[in-house]
Parts: C-alpha cells; structure tokens; sequence
C-alpha cells in the first residue's frame, strides 16, 4: 500500500490477543521504520498513533510480515476522545496518552521548562519497539505530553539515557545546547540486526522541542555485553564530566570526558544486587556542614555513598537499599543548573486492570537528602514541593472514640501522619486497603508487605499518596510504590489505635486537568 504522508499520525488497529506483525514503512525503497504490532481489522482493542511528522510530504509504501489486509487512518494528534478520562487512568501520576512507558530519561531544566523524555511503545501497552516520548512541565507536576523525540534508526531501538546542559559549548553544538545520552539497542530491530549495544548523543539547540542525532555516533563504543542507560554528569573533584554506565552482571562503569564526544573508562565497579539504569551525583550532607559525598545507584535502588579518591569513586560504607516493594524501578535524577534540589523520578511499574491503553506511571518527583544517621549515610526522600499544588481543601476529621475518620471523595489523595515513636500499632483503613504503623518494629506494613519506617526526634513521619492502582509511602529512610486498587465505594478513611497523631488528608487534582 502506497501513502502520500500529509498527518502526523498513521493509526493502526490493534489487538493484544493477537499474533505479533511486523509493518514495515519504506521510502524510496529504504526501509525508514518498523515496528512489531499485533494488528487486527476485525475486532482491535487498541489503537496505534505512529508518528510520521518527520516523513511529512513523502511517498511511502506500507507492508506487513506475514501478510494481511492492512487499515489504518490519518489523525493530526492523538485524538482519542476519552483522553485522560479512562476506566483506572492516574489522576496525580503521569503516564502516557496511548501506549507504553518505562524508564524516566534525559530530566532536564531548559529555561523555566522542565523537560521530562522517557520510554514509549507507541504500538502497544506492552514493552517493545523502543522510542523516547516526551513531556514538558512548569513544576514537574503537571505536565504536557510533546511529539516522540528519538525513533528507532539502524544503530538499535532507543533504550536509556540522560541529559546534561552544555553550558560552555564544549561539544561544538553551541553554549547551552542541551545533550542527550542514549542507548542504540543493537539487534533488537531488522535495521539494526547484527549491531551492538553502543551509547550515542542527540542534541537541542530550541529549548528541547527537537532532537538531532550527532551524526559521529556512537560516542561510546560497544564495551561488553547489553551495556547501557548512560547517565552523564560533571565532576568537580576529577574536573571532567563523568558517565556512569552499566555494564553487565552487577558491574557498572565510570568514563570521563573534557567534550562529551571521547569517553576514556577509568573504572569498573560491582553493585551487589542491582543492575541496569545508573545515577552518579554529589550531595552535601544534610547534618554534617561541609561534608560532600557521591551517590551511585541502580535500577533497584540499591546504592553506595562514597568519594572520590584518587582519580576513582570510593564506596565509604556497604551498599544500602532506597526502597521496597516491587513496582519503583530505573529512578533518575534531574539536572538542575538553578537549582540546588537533587530530584529523583521513578518508573512504576503498574498493571491496570482492564483493557485500557496505557501502562505504567511516573512517580511523584521526590526531593533527595543525604544524612549521616547511627549506622552511616543514608539517602531521605520526600515529595518535592511542588506536589502541594495538587492538594484541596484538606478533608474535616471526626474524632472517634480511637482516633479519626474521614469520607473521601476521590482515589486521588495525600495524607500526611506523624505519630510518637513509642506505643502500639495505628491502623490506616481506606479505599479497600489498610495500612499497619507498628511502632514497636518501626515498620509500616500492607499485607505481607514490610516497609521500614525510621525514627527522627522520637517521633515517625509517613507521608502517603493514593491513586487509581497505587500507593506511595514515604517514610524517613525509605520510599516505596505498591499495586493497589484504589475502590472509591469504600470511601471511609479511619485511623485507629490510642495515639497522639497529628493527621492531614487532602484531596488532590488532576495534573492534566
């Protein structure tokens, strides 16, 4: 089937159930784009928003492996009319109008505009055919989802990265072009079979409206194994920028660099229990003025807290865990030139029930400290705070005869408690699920869940937030997502257990209303 393009989109019917396909998009006999997509004329449950904006005017041949009769229609946006009003769609998380989303990329701040570049699937709810979507923000709260910036080329489908501002000009691309570290996933396409996982660099000259692939690509070559997710940061203590970069097993690599274009790998160094996605950034110790350390972490959230000696990053204590529970994965934090706030997003990994077409959320940006506590450093995270733009009016408590209790009006809430570290066990019962504040252990628990809580001037602080499918908690030393849904008929907040709690609960907005 032969198209003139004249939309920026091409939808394509699509069913889940069904045996995957491969459509092929060729130009002047050159296969352009691919994407494996299991499509259905007969009866879809989805519907594919391919973007062709960058094909505009162009004659292109469309085919299918194996064969099939093909349809598919124009749109000029993602024009689904039940946007962002759909059965268990996030209120207070950000996800991706159509499709899938995983790892948050290239967090940067370009002028008053943060930028937020992520993992997409534009073919399916499911994981595959690698792009890196886009979303803009004024106070990473609300956000604005942008056109797709980074397509699959021959070099691999597009797998994880960063951004950096390259304020003097150091890469030849101009002063403050804004940067763009990523992962070409070699063989996971027909463009790219036969090629090697390698890490490239894009750039943006507009303020991060667009992206432009260096045409010297790769930037680093293929080191050993799947490696990848480069996170690219400068490092005052070596004067060079430095990539953080996994390798392969539990082993993550340090590369230096004076232009962004010629890395040199100055070390290699384990992370027992973690893989995949590195974040490298200094902190200065929140109780301890003076003192500066560096974090490196995983995908899981396992990190170590070190310096910088001799040229090398040096772990001072053993590895330590940020969160629990299994949906949080791949958090990376923002550069921010103006700003001193380390801020972290995290990738949650949710499953909505029922046939919708989008999977997975961002987390709620959260603010890290690092602080020296009995036993070493420990990294604290707290929503940042801009979150409390979303709150309403803060719900009226009745006091009972053991506490408190409330009626909610929505899924979406924050509540924030802080309670004596001393005395029994507090109950939080709300929207179908309960939540245990066993003060004696110093753990929250949600089922079988354990979430430790921590201790700081003899009193506990949990901060809470609800949604559709999820529940954030964030406790002293630890932040943690799990799958709940939300079951907005059992609407009764009650808090139970003979304390003296100081409780807030406030309904919050929808970021895309």
């Amino acid at each position: 089937m032969k198209i003139t393009v004249t939309h920026p989109y091409l939808v394509f019917p699509v069913n889940n159930a069904k045996a995957m396909k491969k459509l092929l998009f060729t130009v002047s006999g050159e296969l352009v784009f691919e994407a494996d997509v299991r499509l259905d004329t007969h009866n879809p449950d989805f519907y594919a928003y391919f973007d062709v904006r960058r094909f505009m005017g162009q004659r292109m041949e469309l085919t299918v492996e194996p064969e099939m009769a093909m349809s598919f229609r124009e749109a000029d946006t993602i024009d689904r009319v039940d946007l962002y009003r759909e059965p268990f769609r996030p209120l207070c998380h950000f996800t991706e109008k159509n499709g899938w989303i995983n790892d948050p990329n290239g967090l940067v701040k370009i002028g008053d505009t943060y930028h937020m570049f992520y993992q997409q699937n534009p073919a399916s709810p499911q994981w595959g055919n690698m792009h890196w979507g886009h979303a803009t923000s004024p106070d990473m709260i609300h956000w604005t989802q942008q056109p797709t910036a980074l397509f699959p080329d021959e070099m691999g489908t597009m797998f994880s990265g960063s951004g950096i501002i390259d304020e003097e000009g150091r890469a030849g691309f101009g002063k403050g072009a804004a940067l763009f570290f990523y992962t070409a996933a070699g063989g996971n396409s027909r463009r790219s079979a036969g090629a090697p996982f390698t890490q490239c660099l894009a750039y943006s000259t507009d303020g991060g409206k667009t992206l432009t692939k260096y045409e010297g690509n790769p930037v680093i070559p293929h080191i050993v194994g799947a490696n990848r997710d480069p996170k690219v940061i400068w490092c005052e203590e070596l004067g060079k920028f430095v990539c953080a970069l996994y390798l392969d097993g539990n082993t993550y690599g340090l590369l230096t660099s004076d232009n962004f274009l010629d890395w040199t790998l100055i070390q290699k160094i384990d992370l027992p229990g973690d893989a995949e996605c590195p974040d490298f950034y200094p902190l200065n110790v929140e109780n301890e003025p003076g003192v500066r350390k560096w974090v490196l972490s995983g995908a899981s959230a396992k990190y170590y807290i070190g310096d910088i000696t001799d040229g090398k990053f040096v772990p001072c204590q053993d590895v330590r865990a940020m969160h629990t529970g299994s949906l949080g994965y791949a958090a990376q934090t923002y550069s921010l030139a103006d700003d001193s706030r380390r801020i972290n997003v995290s990738w949650e990994r949710v499953n909505f029930p029922g046939n919708v077409p989008f999977c997975s959320q961002m987390g709620i940006p959260a603010t890290h400290v690092l602080r020296r506590g009995e036993d070493g450093y420990y990294l604290h995270a707290s929503p940042i705070k801009e979150a409390k733009k979303l709150r309403g009016t803060a719900y009226a408590l009745d006091e009972t005869e053991d506490g408190f209790a409330a009626v909610l009006f929505d899924t979406a809430n924050e509540l924030s408690l802080t309670v004596p570290a001393v005395g029994g066990e507090i109950r939080i019962t709300m929207l179908g699920f309960t939540v245990v504040i066993d003060r004696e252990k110093l753990e929250a628990r949600l089922g079988n869940q354990v979430i430790p809580l921590g201790c700081v001037g003899g009193h506990i602080k949990v901060r809470m937030y609800t949604d559709t499918c999820s529940l954030e908690l964030f406790t002293e030393a630890y932040y943690a997502c799990f799958a709940v849904t939300a079951d907005e008929n059992l609407s009764q907040l009650t808090l139970s257990g003979e304390c003296d709690a100081d409780l807030y609960v406030w309904p919050l907005s929808h970021i895309h209303s």
